[in-house]
């Protein structure tokens, strides 16, 4: 339910191909020529208060052939309507860095990217939960933040994890931290974001190291179709498309040639595939 008093609303596109014009009610939202790239609008100060909405996508395909592979048209990826606190974590808003890790420790910091949309600074409580990927807690810690108004505040605590499971190919070890906020006591958002501990390093000599192990890259170029299935995203075709090159020993995907489906990064993550993200 949008409250129109204590709401912010966006409007995200996964993937529009291409040239895409966004409209709310006749206002302009903007232009997105890419049609690879995701993207979204804070569409709150076009919606009517009481009543319907339309919102219009205009689409310009027209100027081809503009690929050597089957683009697709128009809206082929996920699209969400998101409905905010005036106090809230952006779209993308976490980042999760794994630093300083060893056998014992691991040191994480998330940065969370928090908009206050009142006309004042706001106090508020930013909590932070960190599972397991079954369930079981693995670290809490709460702590007050002063919020400024009318921009994007950046709030980065480091949380160390004890005796972490590192991710690999082999074991692709998936933690959860759920970024939580309070005004007053009082819930208001919240936002999951899945992340794997590991670390890397490229030798001029001797190649790729992930947690200190030697990986070769064995690996293919995919481009964002699904080959028959055409260029919609559906979650289970590209899970079908990793398991295959799982079981022929693939371990990297090259993205090629442009930013693909945040499924098919959310599934690399889950499935044990290194990526080259061609953004």
């Amino acid at each position: 339910k949008y409250n129109p008093k204590k709401d912010i609303v966006y409007i995200r596109f996964d993937g529009i191909f291409k040239n895409s014009t966004v409209w709310v009610n006749e206002n302009f939202c903007g232009t997105r020529p890419s049609g690879y790239i995701s993207f979204y609008y804070d569409i709150t100060k076009f919606l009517n208060k009481n009543g319907k909405n339309l919102i219009s996508v205009k689409v310009d395909n027209s100027l081809q052939p503009n690929s050597r592979w089957y683009t697709g048209n128009g809206i082929y990826r996920n699209t969400y309507l998101i409905v905010k606190n005036k106090i809230h974590i952006i779209p993308w808003g976490i980042y999760v860095v794994t630093e300083n890790i060893n056998k014992k420790n691991a040191e994480i910091l998330v940065k969370s990217e928090i908009k206050n949309c009142y006309n004042e600074n706001k106090d508020v409580e930013i909590e932070y939960v960190i599972f397991t990927s079954n369930g079981k807690l693995v670290k809490k810690i709460r702590e007050k933040v002063l919020l400024k108004n009318g921009i994007n505040n950046i709030i980065s605590p480091k949380i160390t994890i004890e005796n972490p499971l590192l991710w690999s190919p082999e074991e692709p070890y998936l933690y959860q931290v759920h970024v939580n906020i309070y005004d007053d006591r009082k819930f208001i958002d919240k936002n999951i974001e899945r992340f794997g501990i590991r670390y890397f390093r490229f030798d001029p000599d001797s190649g790729f190291f992930l947690n200190d192990k030697y990986y070769k890259l064995l690996g293919v170029c995919l481009h964002h179709d699904l080959g028959c299935l055409g260029s919609a995203v559906y979650k289970s075709a590209i899970r079908r498309q990793l398991t295959i090159l799982k079981e022929m020993g693939c371990n990297a995907i090259r993205t090629a040639h442009n930013p693909p489906a945040p499924e098919l990064l959310d599934l690399c993550d889950e499935m044990g595939f290194f990526v080259i993200d061609e953004i």
